[in-house]
């Protein structure tokens, strides 16, 4: 008989499965033993368990056994295979890891724990591609003072660091602001002071006229061989006489030092009726000696040009046109010399009169040609000292600010020949 529960031959006086302890209620008479078994084939789904049952071979009389097992096992059953345990499950080979997007700094992925037997495998998560391992590069919360329940901590050493930064910068700024305010005010004050020190320096003195002095196009390219070529000079502020020294002035200067008197001097004396008039018949070493009596000296020629032209470079003291009877020169008439400042519209931007006719004016310069120019030839003995201005007789081409003669500094007549002095201003002005 067989068990109706694992399907076990039994001993027909068996009174439970010895296999798997079920009780026998009934007795089963065994199979013809004499026709032979089919053979049954069985397929089992995963995996397929195929079983041949061959003839089973005549059993044991009863008496001489205990109990009968049967050569081959009874027909088989078909069962479901169970599916295999996690432990059973086959080993797959780890997929490589992804590539690692390049950080600030990788560490080496962490290799997978060594597998001891099949029991450690599992089916999802040993296959699963690596994550390499990085460091944190984000310092822990406690160190860098994270936001914590809403609240945002703050370094109590970085404020007071920067507290005192901004101490610092303040406080050099106040210094800074009191230092310029301080350097202002004296700048101020010295300006204000300059400025009053100018202003009283450049008072002229009685009798003269203040020039401010400036570049000037000395010269004229239009003019005669000696006028050229122009070019540009610098000239210093300084004090020039309005009007050329009179007789009366220099009668003082004769009695003053007892300098020789001027030729035409009948006894030594001037006319009634030239006492305002230009001294004339005066050579250079005495209208020299007498602008040192004076406390004062004769102008250079750059000097007198630049007091007669002015600042925009005039030809004639009025401007640069022409006009008749603006200065005592042939266009009046007279033919002679005339009082000091009798013609006021012929003055000069800064107010001296006479620059132009009336009587030559000596100057402080040699005669000496222009920077890369040429001087005409004179039979006059030397030296020879740059003289200006024209006299009465002169016309429109010699009485201009321009023109320059030169004339024997002593030793021939004079009798047209006069001067005006200048003075240079104190050397406060200069600061």
């Amino acid at each position: 008989m067989f068990c109706k529960k694992c399907g076990t031959q039994l001993h027909e006086q068996a009174r439970f499965c010895k296999k798997c302890g079920t009780p026998m209620a009934v007795t089963t008479p065994l199979p013809d033993i004499q026709q032979p078994m089919p053979l049954v084939t069985a397929s089992v789904q995963s995996p397929t368990i195929i079983e041949q049952v061959p003839t089973l071979a005549p059993p044991l009389p009863v008496k001489d056994v205990i109990e009968v097992k049967p050569t081959l096992p009874p027909p088989p059953i078909v069962r479901p295979a169970p599916p295999l345990p996690a432990k059973e499950a086959v080993e797959t080979k780890p997929t490589p890891p992804a590539p690692i997007q390049p950080q600030v700094k990788t560490l080496p992925p962490t290799p997978p724990p060594p597998i001891a037997s099949t029991e450690d495998l599992k089916l999802s998560p040993v296959n699963a591609p690596v994550e390499p391992r990085r460091e944190a590069l984000v310092p822990p919360l406690a160190a860098t003072g994270a936001v914590v329940a809403g609240k945002v901590p703050v370094d109590k050493s970085d404020s007071k660091r920067w507290m005192l930064i901004a101490g610092i910068v303040l406080t050099v700024a106040l210094a800074a602001g009191i230092f310029w305010w301080i350097r202002g005010n004296g700048d101020a004050a010295k300006t204000a002071e300059k400025q009053t020190t100018n202003q009283a320096a450049s008072e002229p003195p009685p009798g003269m006229v203040y020039v401010p002095g400036g570049e000037l196009m000395m010269g004229n390219e239009a003019g005669e061989l000696q006028e050229r070529p122009a070019h540009k000079v610098a000239v210093k502020p300084f004090f020039i006489d309005r009007n050329e020294v009179t007789c009366e002035e220099y009668a003082k200067f004769i009695a003053a030092t007892g300098h020789r008197a001027p030729p035409d001097w009948a006894d030594g004396r001037y006319t009634d009726s030239s006492a305002q008039r230009p001294v004339t018949g005066v050579d250079w070493d005495d209208a020299n000696a007498y602008a040192v009596w004076a406390g004062k000296r004769l102008p250079s020629e750059q000097e007198w040009e630049f007091a007669s032209r002015g600042t925009d470079g005039r030809r004639y003291p009025w401007g640069n046109e022409w006009r008749p009877k603006q200065a005592n020169d042939i266009s009046s008439g007279l033919n002679q010399t005339t009082n000091v400042g009798s013609f006021p519209s012929g003055a000069s931007p800064f107010g001296a009169n006479d620059l132009v006719g009336n009587a030559w004016e000596w100057t402080a310069s040699d005669w000496i040609p222009y920077p890369g120019g040429t001087l005409p030839e004179t039979k006059l003995p030397g030296p020879l000292k740059v003289i200006r201005g024209g006299n009465y007789s002169s016309n429109e081409n010699s009485a201009t600010a321009t023109f320059r003669v030169g004339y024997s500094a002593r030793g021939i007549e004079y009798d047209s020949s006069s001067f005006r002095c200048a003075k240079d201003l104190s050397p406060k002005s200069d600061r």
